[in-house]
């Protein structure tokens, strides 16, 4: 499946364009990650957000330790 992302709408600056900001009175220097629709953003921050739970799933199932504190819980 790939890498999975939460942050593919968000702008990552970097510490040299949060410095450049400073001078910059006009701004411009953020560039977010566009989709070609508002419909495609939303399906594919959908399709990662359930690729997030998903994985989380899978490491807690993994984790021994957190499995034992589950079964602690329930009997």
């Amino acid at each position: 499946m790939g890498t999975t992302r939460t942050d593919f709408l968000t702008a990552t600056p970097s510490v040299l364009t949060g410095a450049a900001t400073v001078f910059a009175i006009a701004g411009g220097f953020y560039s977010y990650n566009t989709s070609p629709t508002p419909e495609a953003a939303d399906a594919l921050a959908m399709q990662q957000d359930w690729a997030m739970v998903a994985q989380d799933i899978r490491n807690t199932l993994a984790d021994p330790e957190t499995m034992q504190k589950l079964a602690l819980k329930d009997g």
